[in-house]
């Protein structure tokens, strides 16, 4: 699940257009809004390994 997150990722940064706000395109509308999504999954992630773990790390 968090490899096909990263892919994912990975593959939309690559298609990612950094333009001005009135010259973007649909697509990288629609792919600036993915980021928020990809942000709660590496954030769930993260929690889940620190309760599994614990805070402090051997």
């Amino acid at each position: 699940m968090i490899l096909a997150t990263i892919t994912a990722n990975c593959v939309v940064l690559a298609l990612e257009q950094h333009l001005p706000g009135d010259d973007k395109t649909p697509m990288a509308k629609r792919l600036e809004k993915t980021e928020p999504y990809f942000i709660g999954i590496f954030c769930f992630e993260a929690g889940i390994k620190l309760l599994a773990l614990g805070f402090r790390f051997p």
